[in-house]
């Protein structure tokens, strides 16, 4: 698959670069991508998969780097789920991006400047980096099966998959994000944090308020965030030369989540997938 670069200039004072590259490098979920089953071509292969969204917007309100970890109360748990004392750790951090309101992105829409305060990190050697972002994520998207299309709809639900004839013009919806791993798991077992480790390091969320607070709720009436925090294998160093970072979230093969069918329609329904970072000072 061609690799697609999308970039976001002026994040700190210094022109860097946040570059989202949708290139197939990493998961973070163990789900496959989505594939027609090859005995039988109406049908997935894999009732639940990840495929690439038209759209993927996401709204910012604070991005930055951390020598040391800002959320070191949240460990590794099975299952994907993290153990946690839901406080965060922001001492040693210093922000790069901040916007009051916060600044929706969509991933998928081009070159955008960031609006906000944009801020120059100190020279030093980051172990980590964070990311603020709304608890809510828009996403539009189809997926064809043997010459049949599947749309969303614009509403979030088990059952917000239309079928075409054999086409169909696919709708934005809007689901509640709760961790980087992807779709809306509010359940009566809900863990606030989760731990996950990939090929390019370790992320970490965890459901916070607007004061900045660990929420150990994933009551969606009030008004949330998500706390996402990256460890890359190697160190972000920034030094007096340092022009700049580029921040690199790959949603290609990713981001969008499909839920298929047996008996029809396919496909039933679509909701948010992963988020995957990786961090390059230039």
């Amino acid at each position: 698959m061609q690799k697609i670069l999308i970039t976001f200039s002026k994040v700190f004072l210094f022109s860097s670069l946040i570059l989202f590259n949708f290139g197939n490098k990493s998961n973070a979920r163990t789900l496959p991508v989505c594939e027609a089953d090859s005995s039988d071509p109406p049908v997935l292969k894999d009732k639940e998969c990840v495929a690439t969204p038209q759209s993927y917007k996401l709204k910012v309100y604070e991005m930055g780097l951390c020598v040391d970890d800002p959320l070191k109360g949240t460990t590794e748990k099975t299952g994907g789920y993290a153990n946690t004392d839901n406080k965060i750790y922001l001492a040693s951090c210093t922000a790069t991006f901040k916007s009051e309101n916060g600044f929706e992105v969509d991933f998928m829409k081009g070159t955008t400047d960031l609006v906000g305060q944009n801020i120059r990190p100190p020279s030093n050697t980051y172990h980590h980096a964070y990311i603020k972002i709304e608890n809510y994520v828009g996403v539009k998207g189809k997926y064809t099966l043997d010459g049949t299309e599947y749309c969303s709809k614009d509403v979030a639900s088990y059952s917000n998959a239309t079928k075409g004839s054999p086409t169909c013009i696919s709708k934005y919806f809007v689901v509640d994000l709760f961790d980087f791993r992807g779709g809306p798991i509010c359940t009566d077992s809900y863990e606030s944090a989760t731990y996950l480790s990939f090929d390019s390091g370790i992320t970490k969320s965890l459901i916070i308020d607007t004061s900045g607070n660990g929420a150990a709720t994933c009551d969606t009436t009030k008004n949330r965030r998500v706390l996402g925090t990256f460890k890359p294998k190697s160190s972000i160093k920034i030094t007096p030369e340092t022009k700049g970072l580029e921040v690199t979230f790959s949603v290609i093969d990713k981001g969008l989540l499909v839920n298929g069918n047996s008996s029809d329609p396919k496909i039933s329904s679509f909701s948010s997938g992963s988020l995957i970072p990786a961090f390059k000072p230039f």
